[in-house]
């Protein structure tokens, strides 16, 4: 079991897909984002100015040089139509994929890693599975007479001490 855990696991790390995954971008789902924001609302909404919150116009909340700052230094694009949450939102994903990616290399070998040991834990529960069909097969393999039970004796010598 831990061979083929091992093979899937090697295959996993040599596939074309994760070898390309060097170059692809973490991107998190805007829906995922704004739920995960949810508690953290009414801390944000205390710091941002009276009136506004995280669902105001990108216009209210920044100012022009504010703007620009943020788009020299983060290269995010951000228009009138944005909300706190969409700037919140394109910020963050800067910052995950900014921080992530000295690390970029090692993440097909961690994802291998991860694989091995996922399939390992299912192992520890699959193997009593496996035991016990095995036993019924046998079971069912001796009641349809396909085999049989033979008993041998051996002569065999040992040391007593």
């Amino acid at each position: 079991m831990t061979a083929l855990i091992l093979l899937i696991s090697l295959t996993y790390y040599f596939s074309p897909k994760i070898i390309q995954s060097e170059q692809i971008e973490i991107k998190i789902p805007k829906e995922q984002f704004i739920l995960a924001l949810k508690p953290l609302e009414r801390l944000i909404k205390e710091r941002l100015p009276e009136g506004i919150d995280l669902d105001s116009p990108a216009d209210m909340i920044l100012s022009p040089e504010q703007k620009i700052e943020i788009e020299k230094s983060y290269g995010i694009k951000i228009e009138s139509e944005n909300t706190g949450k969409d700037i919140l939102y394109k910020l963050v994903d800067y910052q995950l994929n900014n921080a992530t990616g000295p690390y970029r290399r090692f993440i097909p070998f961690g994802l291998a890693i991860a694989l091995f040991v996922g399939l390992k834990i299912l192992s520890f529960i699959f193997i009593p599975f496996v035991i016990l069909f095995s036993w019924l097969v046998l079971k069912l393999l001796l009641a349809l007479k396909f085999t049989r039970v033979e008993v041998e004796t051996k002569e065999v010598e040992t040391v007593k001490l």
